[in-house]
């Protein structure tokens, strides 16, 4: 039976999503497309992506969701998943990569307002645990935690049902300048800010902690404590392969991106 495809990285901001597209752009090359758009799309976005990569079997970035009708009808046969990470320490990183990154952000206290439960949001258009949950029931996705990384790079290898990916990593897009999130936590009152404003995405974590996790790990099988031990050995006796393939950045560049609708925002894509 013909496994479905894309594979489809629902990139969540600050969830180690920079070094996932890493291991895919290694294993699937030209067959992977990084959407390269924040904006909610259109239909000349995913036909251009369908014209550019006809043989696609992955793809990742911020504009896809699971609950996206126009993703859905061009490509009906994909299986979502995502990584998710503690919401305090993500939201504090997210605000801390807008600032080191030069982007016009209001004060901490505004954007952290006007950024309630974003996991929830993303995944599930509202900001409901129990929708986003369904959400991802239902369509079957894997979610992995960033706090939990090389295990759940191992589930979400068994969860392809593509042995042979090559998952080993070195972490990339991490802060030098922590300035942002030292004063963040400076004020005690803070803490409890952040927390109050992310209730749905803690209910959402620890619903994959204790249910979603245990329920992959299962599907693993007996196995998973060796090879763990084994995949973290081989990570600190070698480093990953290059991740760089040449064709597919070319494709990317001179193909895809040249022809790619101008982005509404400011933000940069690379």
């Amino acid at each position: 039976m013909a496994k479905r495809t894309p594979l489809a990285f629902v990139h969540l901001m600050k969830t180690a999503g920079q070094t996932m597209r890493d291991i895919l752009r290694r294993n699937f090359g030209a067959r992977h497309c990084d959407t390269l758009l924040f904006e909610k799309t259109t239909r000349r976005d995913w036909k251009w992506m369908k014209i550019c990569y006809p043989r696609m079997q992955s793809i990742a970035g911020h504009c896809i969701t699971p609950t996206d009708p126009l993703f859905d009808s061009y490509f009906p046969e994909a299986r979502f998943y995502t990584f998710l990470r503690e919401p305090v320490s993500r939201t504090i990183s997210h605000y801390q990569f807008l600032v080191n990154g030069g982007h016009t952000v209001p004060p901490f206290g505004i954007w952290l307002e006007e950024n309630r439960n974003f996991l929830t949001k993303r995944l599930a258009g509202e900001a409901h645990a129990d929708a986003a949950i369904d959400v991802l029931e239902k369509k079957e996705a894997f979610v992995g935690l960033m706090e939990h990384f090389d295990e759940s790079l191992l589930l979400w290898r068994h969860w392809t049902e593509l042995p042979d990916l090559e998952i080993r990593y070195s972490f990339v897009n991490r802060s030098t300048n922590n300035t942002t999130k030292e004063n963040i936590l400076a004020n005690d009152e803070n803490l409890e800010r952040i927390r109050e404003a992310n209730q749905e995405d803690e209910k959402l974590y620890r619903h994959v902690l204790e249910n979603t996790m245990e329920n992959q790990r299962s599907r693993y099988g007996t196995m998973l404590k060796g090879d763990l031990k084994n995949f973290q050995h081989s990570l600190l006796k070698s480093t990953p392969p290059p991740g760089k393939n040449p064709a597919a950045k070319l494709k990317r560049n001179l193909i895809y991106r040249t022809g790619l609708r101008s982005p509404e925002s400011d933000r940069r894509y690379t």
